[in-house]
């Protein structure tokens, strides 16, 4: 489950600039046949959590054509956010007005439709969607004195292009890339490793903040977990976990019992990610905490039988899907697609509800998210509540 959480931020790939200027005569000769060698792909993995943004960088073996695919890609990249910054540039200096994100991703979409720049539709729009957003935090950081105003972007310096969790694939072992046919190749410098961990607990009290209006006059009493690795490899980072918990911690089976809980955090922080961007939990127009509380009630079932079902289609999408899904639902379903409930696996359950809500399943597509899956379940549900109601009234 931790190599699923770590790939649904999203991706970054990077090729670095070549070797310098600077180097000796003979290097200038030899330049056209070391070129190769310094042709580095890297790519970036974010782990996005509630609390925590971690990046690992991995290098990755692109085949030939998948050379091509990348090199184009960045080529397009690095022009659609020239091309955006000299629009919001001459916008503002020339005709007094401001271009946002919408504004350029809907000229981005014209331009495309233009024969000169046809050339831009033969790679993933993600990454160009995703120069224009870079663009417009470069602007925000300028507008808040956190970084100078953004300059164009350059062929001879490192090239680079985002790809989000709808323009991959990754089924656990292999990523492929949007407009590619055969996944990365990538070297795995993290691999995993078995360790002896150190753990302490013990009882402690926090104050409350003094200059907090809002906060609670009483202290908190709560236990701290600590785990640690005295003797890591070398060149690993010390693994070193400090967890703070208001549940009573007084044996050694109980602290190491808050550590498994802890072991679980991506599964709970992706039970959440359903939940809000799913079910949209935060956007239910509610003025009480109690009705909050109700609605919970109701919702948090679902996500948690979303959560399993997904579970299901990625670690075992062969499995038949009567073990898994209640056979009204099942049978409602498969005849919506045309194929027979004993026959249909798990992984293709999750697929069809996902084109309910409006998944596509092309071969470069990512996995569907949250908010597809979530219209996708209340389309069936919608379709479901009609053959109960046709059985019923025996139609």
């Amino acid at each position: 489950m931790e190599w699923v959480s770590w790939f649904t931020g999203g991706y970054g790939v990077i090729k670095p600039r070549r070797k310098p200027a600077g180097f000796s005569e003979g290097d200038r000769r030899r330049t056209v046949r070391r070129r190769s060698m310094f042709e580095v792909y890297t790519i970036k993995c974010y782990n996005v959590s509630m609390k925590q943004k971690r990046a690992y960088k991995y290098r990755v073996d692109p085949m030939d054509e998948q050379k091509r695919v990348l090199a184009r890609t960045f080529g397009c990249a690095r022009f659609v956010y020239n091309w955006a910054l000299r629009q919001k540039t001459d916008a503002f200096y020339q005709e007094n007005k401001r271009l946002y994100y919408k504004d350029l991703s809907e000229s981005l979409t014209l331009l495309k439709q233009q024969d000169e720049y046809s050339w831009l539709s033969e790679v993933s729009s993600v990454p160009l969607q995703q120069a224009l957003r870079h663009l417009d935090k470069a602007f925000l950081n300028f507008f808040e004195e956190r970084a100078n105003y953004p300059t164009f972007k350059k062929k001879r310096h490192r090239q680079s292009a985002t790809y989000t969790s709808n323009a991959f694939k990754w089924d656990g072992t292999q990523l492929t890339l949007a407009k590619m046919s055969e996944p990365l190749h990538i070297r795995w410098s993290r691999p995993g490793r078995s360790t002896q961990l150190q753990l302490a607990f013990g009882q402690m009290t926090l104050l409350p903040p003094r200059h907090e209006p809002r906060a609670s006059k009483e202290p908190l009493t709560v236990w701290v977990v600590r785990v640690w690795e005295e003797q890591a490899p070398a060149g690993e980072e010390p693994l070193q976990w400090i967890l703070v918990t208001s549940v009573p911690t007084t044996t050694l089976e109980h602290a190491w019992e808050r550590v498994d809980w802890y072991r679980h955090r991506w599964l709970v922080e992706d039970y959440h990610q359903c939940l809000k961007s799913g079910c949209r939990i935060e956007q239910r127009q509610l003025q009480s905490v109690d009705g909050l509380i109700r609605l919970l009630g109701l919702l948090s079932p679902l996500a948690v039988r979303l959560v399993q079902v997904r579970a299901c289609a990625r670690e075992d999408p062969e499995r038949p899907a009567h073990a898994v899904i209640e056979p009204l639902m099942l049978a409602v379903l498969a005849e919506r697609c045309g194929q027979s409930p004993l026959t249909m696996t798990v992984g293709t359950f999750w697929t069809e509800v996902a084109r309910l809500g409006g998944y596509l399943a092309r071969s470069h597509d990512g996995p569907p998210g949250w908010r597809t899956i979530w219209k996708g379940w209340l389309s069936l549900q919608t379709l479901l509540e009609g053959a109960q109601l046709a059985f019923h009234l025996r139609l």
